[in-house]
C-alpha cells in the first residue's frame, strides 16, 4: 500500500510540474489579459470623462479667428435664399486662425512672404449626394469632378456646389463661452494606462487581439498587364475560349468533360504523330499542326488552372512526358 501510495504522489507531482514551454504560453496568456482589461479600463474611464458635462467660463475667452461662409447679400433678399441656405448648412466649411488676416507664411524664389490660405467649400461624395440628405432639385446644382486626396491611390469621384458666388466669406472672433469639467483622478489613471499601453509595441499587439490579423487596405484593382486573364472563369469557359468549335461540348464542369477529353485525344494524337508511328504524307502533316495547335493550347489551360483531380494530374504528366 506504502508503495503504491507513493507511485501516486509521484505522478501526481510529476503531472503538476509545468514545462518551461508551457510556462512562457502561460505568461504570454496572462500578459494578453491584462492588455484586454486595461483596453476596457481606459474605454470606460474616457466614457466618464466625456460625460462629466461643461462649464460655463465667465468672462468668455477669446482664442483666435475663425471664418466661414454665409449668403451674399442679394442672395438673402431674393425669394430662393431659403433653398440655398440650407445647401450652405450641408456644404459650409469652417477655418480657424490665430490671426484675422488669415495669411501663411510661404516662400516666393527663396524670400519669405505672406498669402492668403485659401478656403472653399465642403466636397460631397457620391454616397452622400444620392442619399436622403440632398433632394432631387438640389442635386441639379452640383457636378461631378475628379480628386486625387493623400488617402487614396487612385482618383476618387466627388460633387462640387457649381454656383459658388452665391456665398461670401465672414470673419469673426472665435469665443470660448464653455469648458469641460475635468476629474484629476480620472486623468492620472488614463496617463498611467497610456504610459504603459504605448511602449514596447504593445497597442500592435492589443489590436491583433481585438481585430484579428485581417488588416483594412485600399481597394486598388491591379493593373492590365498584372491582372490574371483567367481568374474568376470555370475550366469549361477556358477551354470554349481555346476552341470555339466545343462550345456544346463543353458545357458540364466535370471531370468527364467532352471538351476535356477532346483536347486529351487531340494530344495523344500529336505524340502518335511526333513518334512516327503513322506515315508522313502530306495530309499527315496538316493533321499534325493541328493537333500541335490544339496540344499546346491544352498544355497552357492545365498550367494556368489549378487541376485538384488525381488522375487528371496524372494524364498531364503522361502526356508531357510522351511528347518529349
Amino acid at each position: 500500500m506504502k508503495v503504491c501510495k507513493m507511485l501516486i504522489d509521484t505522478d501526481y507531482m510529476v503531472q503538476g510540474i509545468r514545462s518551461v514551454r508551457r510556462r512562457k504560453r502561460m505568461q504570454r496568456h496572462d500578459h494578453d489579459k491584462k492588455l484586454i482589461q486595461l483596453h476596457k479600463e481606459e474605454m470606460t474611464i474616457w466614457k466618464e470623462i466625456r460625460n462629466l458635462g461643461w462649464t460655463e467660463l465667465k468672462p468668455p475667452v477669446q482664442r483666435g479667428f475663425i471664418r466661414y461662409f454665409i449668403l451674399r447679400d442679394d442672395v438673402t433678399s431674393s425669394k430662393h435664399a431659403p433653398f440655398f441656405q440650407k445647401i450652405l448648412e450641408k456644404i459650409n466649411s469652417t477655418l480657424w486662425s490665430s490671426k484675422k488676416d488669415f495669411k501663411k507664411k510661404r516662400r516666393k524664389f527663396g524670400k519669405k512672404i505672406y498669402v492668403v490660405r485659401e478656403q472653399n467649400l465642403r466636397d460631397v461624395s457620391e454616397k452622400d449626394l444620392f442619399s436622403n440628405k440632398f433632394t432631387e432639385h438640389e442635386r441639379a446644382y452640383f457636378y461631378e469632378a475628379l480628386t486625387h486626396p493623400n488617402w487614396s491611390k487612385q482618383p476618387v469621384k466627388i460633387y462640387r456646389f457649381n454656383e459658388p458666388w452665391r456665398f461670401v466669406l465672414r470673419i469673426q472672433p472665435n469665443m470660448i463661452t464653455k469648458v469641460r469639467v475635468k476629474s484629476v483622478n480620472l486623468e492620472i489613471r488614463s496617463a498611467e494606462i497610456k504610459s504603459f499601453l504605448d511602449v514596447n509595441n504593445r497597442r500592435f499587439r492589443l489590436s491583433k487581439l481585438l481585430h484579428g490579423n485581417n488588416r483594412w487596405k485600399y481597394e486598388c484593382k491591379p493593373k492590365g498587364k498584372y491582372k490574371n486573364q483567367l481568374q474568376n472563369k470555370s475550366f469549361s469557359d477556358i477551354l470554349n475560349e481555346c476552341i470555339p468549335e466545343t462550345k456544346q461540348l463543353t458545357s458540364i464542369q466535370t471531370l468527364g468533360d467532352p471538351g476535356v477529353f477532346f483536347l486529351i485525344k487531340e494530344a495523344v494524337k500529336y505524340t502518335e504523330l511526333y513518334a512516327g508511328i503513322q506515315t508522313h504524307s502530306h495530309l499527315d502533316r496538316d493533321r499534325m499542326a493541328i493537333s500541335r495547335s490544339n496540344f499546346f493550347k491544352f498544355i497552357i489551360v492545365m498550367q494556368n488552372t489549378w487541376c485538384h483531380e488525381v488522375p487528371c494530374k496524372r494524364l498531364m504528366n503522361i502526356i508531357i512526358i510522351n511528347a518529349k
